[in-house]
């Protein structure tokens, strides 16, 4: 981890040492609960995966059709991309840009290994 003022490193080196943790889970241990109240791990990865997927219109439409309850929203957009198969999470291309989204800073994105 660097100790400089370079977040963005630190978030990509967080989020490459969570993407491997989640490569070695079964499917047992996806479907397991959390430490989240009626959420798996699937859900929590889910919900981890959305803030950088999830577009404005996407926030407003979801929470206007969740009766303007932020939590109950949360919950449901959770859920739904905790239902996407494992393997989207942690071994394509996509779901890797899912956990380390472009720098702003940079412009770059971690997954461009070329």
């Amino acid at each position: 981890m660097s100790t400089g003022t370079d977040v963005w490193t630190d978030v990509h080196q967080e989020r490459q040492a969570l993407l491997e943790i989640l490569e070695t889970l079964t499917p047992e241990q996806w479907d397991a609960p959390s430490l989240c109240t009626e959420w798996r791990v699937r859900d929590v990865v889910g919900h981890m995966v959305s803030e950088t997927r999830m577009t404005i219109a996407q926030a407003a439409w979801g929470f206007i059709t969740s009766g303007f309850r932020i939590n109950r929203y949360i919950a449901k957009d959770a859920r739904h991309r905790g239902a996407a198969p494992s393997r989207t999470f942690s071994r394509t291309s996509e779901a890797w840009c899912s956990l380390a989204h472009i720098c702003p800073a940079c412009r770059r994105c971690p997954c461009s290994r070329t």
